[in-house]
């Protein structure tokens, strides 16, 4: 099998003749057509103005098919088909949502509250829902980071399989010794005992996670991932050392043992020159990945000023822990941070973003890969089911804790047409992928 760098080389660059994505789009784009890897024949294209259809010409990734229709989840407790009954405190949302899983048909629900900007999280168990349990104490400026202590497909058969860690960045306030600094707290997920009335996660102690603080605006946004042995926190924010001046990725890590302790921060490489990071990074675990360079590494991805795409391999238990910042092979310029999850039954990555389309519509794509040198490589397809859902910020993901029997579900705040006027900046929509539906190549 030849090297990926020489079957780009033989890859045509396709740039239609309708589309209208100005030249930085046309200085990176690297769209495969036929190109075979090992024996399946792939190919991808370009997104045409004014096309909602799939981005591709053949199958491999969550085709618009794959996803059921959007829904919407409003932040009262709600049984399906019933009216918005107010049962619980209702309040607008402030940003990204975060939804969190270790056990299939139950996730973990995480806002923060526009107001108090306080983080509120509920636990979901297929269409039941619990109240809203304030994590109290802090007041953030950033949307919540979180991840369970254990990996998805661990489930509940690892010690502490609820225990999670919920992050964020502190509000800035002047003279206060906690402005702008990290803080992370290890609570407890509803243990599903009572699937028809799931109860809220349980909230432990805010902790500060190390003296730096980030006091420029977007910086120092966290994200969460966990192996199921370590648990790594990933921000970006300025390196003022001497000689450095520039944005960088930084990273934490602790076990999930007990009582384990988090690291002191730890420097990503630089990026290359051209290559300036923006927005809040993501990352995930790669378990048993069947390409053995990847394998069990943690990926982190981050949006460019350019509009592209630049991820590193990271593995904080090893004495190289990096790899180095590749740029990824995407068909259009993000108009969002990119979100992204690993399947580890079907050894799967699968990469979320927003566009904004030929037409001026924003649209949300996707592709599924073995691993992320693949990018680039396999189609891109809209997440079509959204119709005409109103969504702001960045897509979140998560595999495993969709409402029905499914793998992943996708998370952002937003609206769709039947939500009511009054819950439309408290509404969280989400898309969950078909029970039993995967990449037929794999």
């Amino acid at each position: 099998m030849e090297g990926y760098g020489a079957m780009l080389k033989k890859a045509t660059i396709q740039v239609g003749a309708r589309m209208s994505l100005g030249s930085c789009w046309k200085r990176w784009l690297a769209a495969c057509a036929g190109v075979a890897l090992g024996s399946a024949a792939l190919g991808c294209s370009s997104v045409a103005e004014g096309e909602r259809e799939s981005v591709g010409v053949n199958a491999g990734s969550l085709t618009p098919e794959a996803w059921r229709n959007f829904g919407h989840l409003t932040n009262t407790k709600q049984k399906p088909h019933e009216p918005m009954s107010g049962t619980n405190v209702s309040f607008p949302i402030a940003d990204e949502p975060i939804a969190f899983a270790t056990v299939p048909l139950m996730s973990t629900v995480a806002v923060r509250n526009s107001s108090d900007k306080k983080y509120y999280l509920r636990t979901i168990i297929t269409y039941n829902d619990s109240l809203w349990a304030k994590f109290d104490g802090k007041a953030f400026s950033s949307p919540p980071a979180a991840t369970h202590f254990a990996a998805y497909s661990d489930g509940a058969s690892v010690p502490n399989p609820y225990s999670f860690a919920i992050a964020g960045k502190h509000t800035t306030i002047a003279g206060n010794t906690d402005s702008a600094k990290i803080f992370v707290m290890i609570g407890t997920a509803y243990n599903g005992a009572d699937s028809a009335n799931p109860q809220p996660p349980t909230a432990g102690t805010w902790a500060e996670i190390s003296s730096h603080a980030y006091t420029n605006p977007g910086e120092g946004y966290p994200a969460l991932s966990t192996s199921g042995s370590r648990v790594v926190l990933a921000l970006r924010a300025v390196d003022s050392s001497p000689g450095v001046n520039q944005q960088r990725i930084f990273t934490f890590h602790r076990s999930t043992s007990a009582g384990g302790a988090w690291s002191s921060r730890i420097s990503a490489p630089l990026f290359p020159s051209g290559m300036v990071p923006m927005g809040t990074p993501a990352l995930a675990y790669l378990k048993d990945a069947e390409d053995s360079s990847y394998a069990n590494r943690f990926v982190i991805m981050t949006r460019l000023q350019s509009g592209g795409l630049a991820w590193i391999l990271y593995n904080p238990s090893a004495v190289n822990a990096w790899g180095s910042w590749l740029q990824a092979f995407i068909p259009t310029p993000l108009t969002s941070d990119p979100a992204v999850d690993w399947d580890p039954t079907h050894k799967i990555m699968t990469l979320y973003f927003k566009i904004t389309a030929g037409d001026g519509q924003t649209e949300v794509l996707n592709t599924s890969v073995p691993n992320p040198g693949g990018l680039g490589a396999y189609p891109f397809h809209y997440i079509d089911q959204l119709g005409d859902a109103t969504l702001y910020g960045s897509p979140r993901a998560t595999m495993g804790g969709g409402r029905e029997v499914t793998r992943r579900m996708l998370v952002f705040r937003g609206y769709t047409p039947s939500t009511p006027v009054g819950e439309r900046d408290r509404t969280i929509v989400y898309a969950q992928d078909i029970p039993g539906w995967y990449p037929p190549f794999w």
